[in-house]
């Protein structure tokens, strides 16, 4: 496997991970495949220096990594996972248990953006008391609203 389609791989297994909602929105105006082929063309500069400086594939490949989810930033959804997991640890448990724990995620970062967006979300900002003080009240009034709709 070459250099590129590793970075490919690796790049792709993190946004299903850590930021299944960038895949979401990406697969409605943009194809995943071509967001990954240009962050990867986007290295080259570095990918060269790297190589001409005599790193390994292994160093460049973590090199590369780490750049990459330095521009992806925090994850917002391993944060309201987190939250969710901790707060409120029945519903949780009931999404995961039917399968709906990632949409449902995904449907409630959108849902808040406008809290992390006010708040500046950063991985400075995702120790915030703050922060996590309005998502929970965040979280509380949605899954309130949503068990309401059902």
């Amino acid at each position: 496997m070459n250099l590129q389609d590793t970075l490919t791989e690796l790049f792709w297994k993190h946004l299903i991970a850590a930021h299944p909602e960038r895949i979401f929105s990406l697969d409605k105006n943009y194809s995943v495949n071509q967001y990954l082929k240009e962050t990867i063309q986007g290295l080259a500069p570095e990918l060269e220096q790297w190589k001409s400086q005599g790193k390994s594939s292994r160093t460049i490949i973590s090199l590369a990594f780490a750049h990459f989810k330095e521009g992806l930033g925090p994850s917002r959804y391993l944060y309201l996972e987190e939250l969710l997991q901790q707060e409120f640890s029945t519903i949780y448990q009931q999404l995961q248990q039917s399968g709906t724990l990632t949409y449902e995620l995904v449907k409630m970062i959108g849902a808040a953006n406008h809290v992390f967006e006010a708040i500046g979300f950063s991985s400075v900002s995702s120790n915030s008391k703050r922060l996590r003080k309005h998502l929970i009240a965040f979280l509380a009034d949605y899954l309130h609203q949503s068990s309401q709709s059902l």
